[in-house]
């Protein structure tokens, strides 16, 4: 369970079945050797929801607020994560707050402990006293730490499984049991996005349906379910193929490490969609691909504006040959360049009329990208970068900062 996931919304009506499961989940953290939990409950509060037959009703709900989860421990050892290897690569099931370096993502076989490469399916992350982590293999766990049992690690990590468990089946729909098409799944968030606009699981607004939950009644529909029956008879209805190109764009983006980036949450993404399924459980997950890739193409278009309108009234300064005096210049950017004579810096401004200017300078100066500076150079040549008219300097002298 996500650390911004400690607070689930149940119905009043359901609030003393879930603590006397909640009650047996502590039961068992304390038996693993985990801190005890502990939570809290908001006051009851009324909202309007629809029921089963479309007809508007009044509900009561209830939030339990979860304390704060820590890393298993085992005297001086502390269990970060649980490393699952699968075909398509290693999903990470990390502490609440804990991110492992990268190198963990690419798991082998290989135990840390006997250096033996075995066939693993799970293999565990352990923070020694000394703060070093350590891949580990689940028999040799026991050797490694000399005071807990391969079980008793296994049931901790079960153990918060079934804590991620009981928060899906109090706080969301049951989803159906079977895996999910990776490529559906994507589609039918795009459509529900467009719909409804993007909700994330974590977002603290509780009059909003989250875009992983309001996707349920795609897959999974009870016949009594009025509601659910016409939120999917909308999606199946306004779903386009621009939808389903959507969705495989954000598979293709995500699939492509160089585009979406190596975090561990894009890691995470990347596992649980490259089978082509996904379970339930992980639905959450995938379908925030098509967030993100909408994220990252409102960026890019953003920054392609931003380069549009530079490109739009750059234009060539002087003559080549010419002494420039007093230019005010807005640093944008500095950029080190290594090559056999050492490193080099390139500088790019604009002035005020937004004409870009750029200066190699090998050192000497030390000029901050948001700062304004006077200028004496000499106009070395005119150039065109990424279809931005450029005047390149020489023999630049910064004079000071541009007082204001």
């Amino acid at each position: 369970m996500e650390a911004q996931d400690n607070v689930i919304t149940v119905l009043e009506a359901r609030l003393e079945e879930a603590l006397e499961h909640l009650g047996k989940l502590a039961k068992k953290a304390q038996r693993y050797g985990t801190p005890r939990i502990t939570w809290t409950l908001g006051e009851v509060r009324e909202e309007e929801r629809q029921d089963s037959n479309g007809r508007k009703v009044k509900v009561q709900l209830r939030d339990i607020t979860l304390n704060e989860l820590e890393a298993p421990r085992v005297g001086d050892f502390q269990f970060i994560a649980r490393l699952e290897r699968t075909e398509a690569g290693t999903i990470i099931d990390s502490i609440p707050g804990e991110e492992l370096p990268k190198h963990f993502r690419d798991c082998d076989g290989v135990c840390e402990h006997c250096r033996q490469d075995r066939a693993r399916k799970h293999l565990f992350v352990v923070r020694d006293p000394v703060g070093k982590l350590v891949q580990v293999g689940r028999t040799c766990l026991r050797d490694y730490m000399g005071t807990d049992t391969p079980a008793g690690v296994a049931a901790r990590f079960r153990w918060v499984k079934e804590l991620r468990d009981w928060s899906e089946d109090y706080g969301m729909a049951a989803g159906r049991p079977v895996p999910d098409s990776a490529e559906e799944l994507l589609a039918v968030t795009s459509v529900a996005i467009r719909l409804w606009g993007w909700v994330a699981k974590s977002n603290p607004d509780e009059t909003l349906t989250p875009t992983a939950f309001a996707i349920t009644p795609w897959f999974y529909c009870a016949p009594s379910d009025k509601h659910g029956r016409e939120m999917r008879d909308l999606m199946k209805a306004s779903i386009t193929e621009d939808d389903w190109a959507t969705a495989r764009a954000a598979m293709e983006w995500i699939a492509d490490e160089a585009e979406s980036g190596d975090s561990e949450y894009i890691h995470n993404v990347r596992m649980v969609l490259a089978p082509g399924t996904v379970p339930p459980a992980r639905r959450g997950i995938a379908c925030s691909a098509v967030a993100a890739l909408q994220r990252h193409l409102g960026k890019l278009a953003e920054r392609q504006r931003r380069e549009q309108a530079v490109a739009d009234v750059s234009r060539h300064v002087g003559e080549a040959g010419e002494r420039l005096r007093d230019l005010q210049l807005r640093c944008d950017s500095a950029r080190g360049i290594e090559s056999q004579w050492g490193t080099t810096i390139l500088y790019k401004f604009h002035d005020a009329a937004g004409n870009v200017m750029c200066w190699f300078s090998s050192g000497g100066a030390e000029l901050e990208p948001g700062r304004e500076y006077v200028v004496d150079a000499t106009v070395k040549a005119h150039s065109e970068f990424q279809g931005v008219a450029e005047t390149q300097l020489t023999r630049a002298r910064v004079k000071g900062e541009r007082q204001a």
